[in-house]
């Protein structure tokens, strides 16, 4: 996920593009055309859509996007849940998310002088 993360945000390239599926998977080991063969089946279509609506009830998520932004780097509710996490529903404007790095600003400043 980190790789693909990367090719997503910082190269501007679409997770959700075959082809950087592939590439990402190749770069980290996977055999890209395994991955290829698997992915033009419906293999686990059921159990991929049962998880996302399992997932989307029991996280509360109540709009997509959903961003999550955690003071811990492993932090948030999709990994270890460590530490507090902030969270923006939806697209927003520019100042809907500076209220919400700057209240995540203001907590970390908080522990820090704890």
């Amino acid at each position: 996920m980190d790789r693909l993360g990367m090719a997503h945000f910082t190269q501007k390239r679409s997770a959700s593009d075959r082809q950087t599926l592939l590439a990402c998977a190749s770069e980290i080991g996977l055999d890209a055309d395994a991955l290829d063969a698997f992915l033009r089946t419906d293999e686990l279509n059921d159990e991929v859509w049962r998880s996302y609506g399992e997932t989307i009830r029991e996280m509360g998520i109540g709009s997509i996007p959903l961003f999550l932004f955690s003071l811990e780097p492993n932090g948030g509710p999709f990994r270890d849940n460590a530490g507090r996490t902030f969270a923006h529903g939806g697209s927003g404007s520019a100042d809907d998310f500076l209220e919400v790095f700057e209240a995540a600003w203001a907590a970390a400043k908080g522990e820090r002088e704890s």
